[in-house]
């Protein structure tokens, strides 16, 4: 009797487990490593994963895209890159955002939001580096608070619900990131 209730239980955690991951991903498959975070190996986002993002996606001066809907963070999986024009690991990671944005595009939407510091070229820059993903300037600096950026460029994942799920991710890492949630 004892075996059949330990089976039964085993039996529903399994199937309630592979319910919770069977459209998404295992966070425990994002290596620490991969995000920026704190020297205790703690993040500054722990209080934000899994919770709606609560932010409009609003930038300024938008960039080849006409508008925002309002059903962006709904239906695929959202990548924010917070960058400026004045960053020289920014402006090199152009290349790779374009490559992921093309990859990825049926399944992610990727939005690039410029900090406001500094913007002035923000157009020169988004045509001289050949940006094809939407972009935008965070002219308020709402974005850039509310995701707590202290570094450029970094990334924040957000589920096809609207939920943040990965953040602060490091640029080198990216690509590794985006294996594990689209499980390639």
């Amino acid at each position: 009797m004892r075996f059949k209730l330990i089976f039964v239980l085993v039996a529903i955690l399994t199937m309630q487990a592979s319910i919770l991951f069977a459209e998404g991903f295992n966070p425990k498959d994002i290596k620490r490593w991969w995000l920026y975070g704190e020297d205790d190996g703690t993040s500054a986002y722990d209080d934000m994963l899994n919770k709606e993002v609560d932010v409009r996606l609003q930038p300024d001066r938008l960039q080849n895209i006409k508008g925002i809907p309002d059903d962006f963070l709904k239906g695929k999986y959202t990548l924010i890159d917070i960058w400026a024009t004045w960053c020289p690991p920014c402006l090199a990671a152009i290349p790779e955002n374009n490559a992921i944005y093309t990859k990825y595009k049926e399944r992610l939407n990727v939005i690039g939001v410029c900090s406001s510091v500094n913007s002035v070229d923000f157009e020169d820059v988004v045509k001289d580096r050949g940006i094809i993903y939407p972009v935008g300037v965070d002219t308020s600096g709402e974005i850039s608070k509310y995701f707590r950026v202290k570094l450029f460029p970094t990334y924040h994942l957000i589920d096809q619900n609207g939920k943040l799920v990965v953040a602060d991710i490091k640029a080198d890492f990216l690509h590794k990131v985006l294996e594990v949630v689209f499980k390639e």
